[in-house]
């Protein structure tokens, strides 16, 4: 069960944000900020594959995150958050993350 909500938990912000840009061309913070992302011509919006690209840090650190935490679980060493937190390896995608989630905004 436990692996089953970490693939839904973590995939589910780039779902999000991959399948709005490249529906709408923006999220539902980009639409109250009246920003709109759009493919170079500027003429549409962004290809299924542009949004992937567009989002290509945070789908693998999601990727990497589920990956470590079905580790983690399947190999009996998870005891609990407050511990989970404390390994390098989350720390790293935390830290990845952080910055790919600064760098949306400042380029937005």
């Amino acid at each position: 069960m436990l692996i089953a909500w970490a693939v839904f938990s973590y995939s589910i912000y780039w779902t999000y944000s991959v399948s709005l840009h490249a529906l709408r061309g923006q999220t539902i913070g980009k639409k109250a900020q009246g920003v709109k992302v759009m493919d170079i011509s500027e003429d549409r919006t962004p290809s299924r594959r542009q949004a992937i690209l567009r989002d290509i840090g945070a789908v693998t650190a999601g990727i990497c995150g589920t990956l470590y935490f079905s580790y983690v679980v399947v190999a009996h060493k998870y005891l609990g958050t407050e511990e989970l937190l404390n390994h390098w390896p989350w720390r790293v995608l935390a830290f990845a993350n952080l910055g790919w989630y600064l760098l949306e905004l400042t380029t937005s």
